[in-house]
């Protein structure tokens, strides 16, 4: 059995976590407009759950604390599938909590000028009617 070390973020009210180290460190970037975070633990996780990691799974307390859904893990990961399937889908998890978030790659892009002139027009009336 493992530990699992995150940090749980609150954004648009509605929580959800990147993983972090044992100090206390996120992995990944907490995206910028979180209004609330802290770290948290799961414990006596088994080698599938740490492998296989589902954040989806994780329950945010009001006492900021966290517990996983073993039994929703179930659900979602069933442990009968090949070394070469689990081998995939861990290397497309391990890529969602390294790549930035959605909204700062489409920022990005923005700024770059990367977006057809129907795209840009669409990003630039978001950012007028909310602006920073």
């Amino acid at each position: 059995m493992g530990t699992k070390y995150l940090i749980a973020f609150k954004r648009k009210e509605v929580w959800a976590c990147v993983n972090a180290t044992s100090d206390e460190k996120p992995i990944t970037e907490i995206p910028s407009d979180a209004t609330e975070q802290f770290f948290g633990t799961l414990n006596d996780l088994s080698e599938l759950e740490l492998n296989r990691f589902q954040a989806g799974c994780v329950i945010y307390n009001s006492n900021k604390t966290l517990a996983f859904d073993h039994a929703k893990f179930k659900e979602l990961i069933p442990s009968e599938r090949s070394d070469e399937e689990v081998a995939l889908e861990l290397v497309h998890y391990n890529r969602l909590d390294a790549y930035p978030s959605i909204g700062d790659q489409l920022d990005s892009l923005y700024k770059a000028g990367s977006f057809d002139a129907e795209m840009t027009a669409k990003i630039k009336a978001v950012k007028d009617k909310f602006p920073k």
